[in-house]
C-alpha cells in the first residue's frame, strides 16, 4: 500500500534480490500517511545496511555518505 514501514518479510527479498544483482539504485516509496522524517530516515539506514557491503569502494564518497548517495 505503500503508507507504512518495509516489513521484514520484503526486506529479506531484498536482500536475496542484492545477493543477485549486487547493488543496484533503490527507492523506498511512500505514497500515503507520510511519517516524520526520522522513520523515513530510518528506512534508509535499513536499506543502507544491506546495500553498503555490497556497493564498491570506488563508489563511495566517504564512510559517511549514505550508499544511497554514493556514486552521485
Amino acid at each position: 500500500a505503500h503508507d507504512r514501514a518495509v516489513c521484514e518479510g520484503v526486506w529479506s527479498l531484498y536482500e536475496y534480490t542484492l545477493s543477485k544483482s549486487g547493488a543496484v539504485p533503490t527507492l523506498i516509496e511512500w505514497d500515503n500517511q507520510v511519517p516524520t522524517w526520522e522513520v523515513l530516515e530510518s528506512e534508509m539506514q535499513q536499506a543502507d545496511k544491506r546495500l553498503l557491503p555490497l556497493t564498491p569502494r570506488a563508489d563511495r564518497a566517504d564512510p559517511q555518505t549514505p550508499a544511497h548517495c554514493a556514486g552521485q
